[in-house]
């Protein structure tokens, strides 16, 4: 994710499902072999690519619900859109 990404609004590709397995969080593709291990971080942020929010105000969400733990956030949530984008299974709405 580059630095104008921020502004921009990521939205779940159709076809993702995301299932607990054990103690890890899988999200798959119907249709695909690609398969992506998340965490809870990770999780959250999935669920909030709605297409709705920009990659800011997710941050922004994320860091008022865990203040103590907002510089982490901030490079959690970057993190993970790269990871998603690498995945392809986000879209820019």
């Amino acid at each position: 994710m580059n630095d104008h990404d921020i502004c921009r609004r990521p939205r779940q590709k159709e076809g993702y499902r995301l299932e607990q397995l054990d103690d890890e969080l899988l999200l798959y593709h119907l249709g695909e072999t690609t398969v992506v291990y998340f965490n809870q971080t990770a999780s959250l942020v999935w669920q909030l690519c709605q297409g709705d929010r920009t990659v800011g105000e997710i941050i922004d969400l994320l860091c008022a619900a865990y203040p103590e733990a907002a510089d982490r956030v901030r490079v959690d949530v970057s993190e993970t859109m790269t990871h998603f984008l690498e995945a392809r299974c986000i879209e820019w709405t």
